[in-house]
C-alpha cells in the first residue's frame, strides 16, 4: 500500500492492490490520517459548489453529516463527513471499537448501519450540500468490475444488515 499526501489540495489518498472493498478502504484511510474530520467517498462523487459551507452549520452539533447525492433520494446518505473523535470514542458500529463501517459488509448497507447507529445516538444530520454520486444504477456511470463486484454481494450485505439491526434498535 502506498499513501500519498497532496499538499496542494490538503488531502490524503492511496493506491493499493489489496482488499478493494469500500469498508476496508475507508477504515484504512481513517487509521492512516489524523485530521479532526474526514470524508467517506470514492472516485464516483463530484463535490458541488457550497457542499462544505452547507455542512459547516451542523459540525458543531453533530458528528456524522450526510449530503444529497442525487442518486439515492430515499437514503439519508451514502457519503459522510465524520468527526474523528466520534469514531474514537463511540465507533461507527455498536460492537467493534474504533471502526467507521462494520467490516463484515462487502459494500452495500454499511452506510445504512452508520446512519442508523449515529441517529440512535443523536449524532446524525443531513445537510443541504450536494456530493453528486455518479453511479451506474441511475445511468450516471458505466458498470465496471468494481460496481459489478459490489452489486454481486447485495443479498449477502442485505442479510447481514437485517441480522444486525437488533443491535441498535
Amino acid at each position: 500500500t502506498t499513501l500519498f499526501r497532496s499538499e496542494k489540495f490538503g488531502c490524503k489518498y492511496w493506491t493499493d492492490t489489496g482488499d478493494m472493498r469500500f469498508v476496508k478502504r475507508i477504515q484504512f484511510m481513517y487509521e492512516h490520517t489524523d485530521e479532526e474530520w474526514f470524508l467517506t467517498g470514492a472516485d464516483d462523487i463530484v463535490f458541488q459548489h457550497g457542499w462544505f459551507d452547507a455542512a459547516l452549520e451542523y459540525m458543531e452539533y453533530f458528528s456524522v453529516i450526510s449530503f444529497h447525492d442525487e442518486c439515492n433520494p430515499n437514503q439519508p446518505g451514502t457519503n459522510f463527513l465524520i468527526r474523528r473523535e466520534y469514531i474514537e470514542r463511540y465507533s461507527g458500529v455498536v460492537d467493534a471499537p474504533n471502526t467507521v463501517f462494520h467490516q463484515g459488509y462487502y459494500h452495500n448497507y454499511c452506510d445504512n448501519e452508520l446512519v442508523a447507529v449515529a441517529a440512535k445516538r443523536g449524532e446524525f444530520a443531513k445537510c443541504q450540500g450536494i456530493l453528486k454520486h455518479y453511479h451506474p444504477t441511475i445511468d450516471m456511470a458505466p458498470w465496471d468490475g468494481i460496481y459489478t463486484m459490489a452489486n454481486s454481494h447485495m443479498i449477502d450485505d442485505s442479510m447481514l444488515f437485517a441480522s444486525r439491526e437488533k443491535l441498535w434498535r
